[in-house]
């Protein structure tokens, strides 16, 4: 493992693919990728109107970062908590020079044994780790073993899965055909994407409680009329459409052993589609937030709830999907039938027409 602290120096962000990227990532660690990678952070806040976490801390004093990238979460939350000693974690060096005094980074696997003490941290920040972890269970549980009693978990992901609610994703076809080859390639390597179902399923099973799930859309270019959801998707299209070569090209070369030209061939038809504004798909964002319980109340809990909105401000009060979009409220019940795309038991039915047509 190797730390670096404070002001200390750090590589600057390599041109070329870096030989210390996680070996089972995805994606590569190159200049371009980065900068990809804080527009993801850029449009996670725009997600959660400016906040970092939706946890309830108070006065954290230990956090830890779990794939950090290029630090800018962890630089954040440090100048958010300027109390608090932000642990960043990753495998790839690529973290900027100058970072808070109180921001800590290391080059550590996290899927090894941790060498941190147990009953340590207050909060664990986890994101857009899909495609990286094997087994998201020993995650799971290596977290509630690090966590103080009352900490929390936050598990922050985009399911690549296609969603729409109209039949305008029938139209595209080569976009069903690229995540359903990712998909399979990924499941194929051990590393399956979960559903979202089963991140609370794993949570609960290591006995954490008060599990809170919020789910929010991310349109994958600007076809939404909500001026707010446009801006997402506007930034969510230069995303899909730099990163789809990276998350795809190495799953289809070795894993499927197609040649370069081919997968090529299936990336110029993919990006048509993706700036076709008459085709409503997107994807969603899930926040999971967990509490370890206190030592001496192990099984004090509230109900979990689930929330499928735009907004962290819409806080569910019992486990019901709520949207509120132009002035236009409606609640809907939880489905067990799927959307197109989604794969458990949380899609959504529009019970007022979509906000989002």
């Amino acid at each position: 493992m190797e730390t670096v602290r404070g002001s200390q120096t750090v590589p600057e962000r390599p041109s070329t693919p870096s030989t210390t990227c996680q070996p089972s990532s995805v994606l590569q660690a190159d200049s371009s990728e980065l900068d990809r990678l804080d527009l993801q952070h850029h449009i996670v806040t725009l997600l959660l109107d400016g906040e970092l976490h939706l946890a309830p801390l108070e006065n954290p004093k230990k956090i830890l970062d779990i794939g950090t990238g290029t630090g800018i979460w962890a630089i954040e939350m440090a100048d958010r908590f300027p109390g608090a000693t932000v642990v960043g974690t990753d495998l790839s060096p690529t973290q900027p020079t100058w970072v808070p005094d109180n921001v800590r980074f290391e080059i550590n696997d996290v899927e090894s044994d941790w060498h941190y003490k147990e009953n340590s941290f207050d909060y664990i920040h986890v994101r857009f780790m899909v495609g990286s972890i094997s087994d998201w269970r020993g995650l799971i549980r290596q977290s509630f073993k690090h966590l103080k009693p009352g900490g929390y978990l936050e598990i922050q992901e985009l399911d690549p899965r296609l969603a729409s609610d109209d039949d305008s994703s029938n139209k595209s076809t080569m976009h069903h055909m690229y995540m359903n080859l990712c998909l399979g390639c990924l499941e194929e390597r051990g590393q399956a994407i979960p559903v979202r179902s089963q991140y609370k399923a794993w949570v609960e099973e290591e006995g954490f409680v008060d599990i809170k799930e919020y789910h929010f859309k991310v349109p994958l270019n600007s076809w939404p009329k909500d001026k707010r959801l446009k801006e997402i998707g506007k930034y969510h299209l230069i995303n899909y459409y730099e990163g789809c070569e990276g998350f795809c090209i190495g799953l289809l070369t070795r894993v499927l052993q197609w040649q370069p030209a081919e997968v090529q061939v299936l990336l110029a038809r993919l990006r048509v589609e993706l700036k076709d504004r008459s085709i409503h798909i997107y994807q969603l964002f899930s926040v999971h937030v967990a509490r370890k319980p206190l030592a001496d109340n192990p099984r004090q809990s509230t109900p979990a709830s689930i929330t499928v909105s735009d907004s962290p401000k819409t806080s569910p009060a019992v486990a019901r999907i709520q949207v509120a979009r132009d002035g236009v409220h409606g609640e809907q019940e939880i489905s067990s039938q799927t959307s197109p795309g989604v794969q458990d038991g949380t899609a959504i039915r529009n019970v007022p027409p979509s906000p989002y047509l």
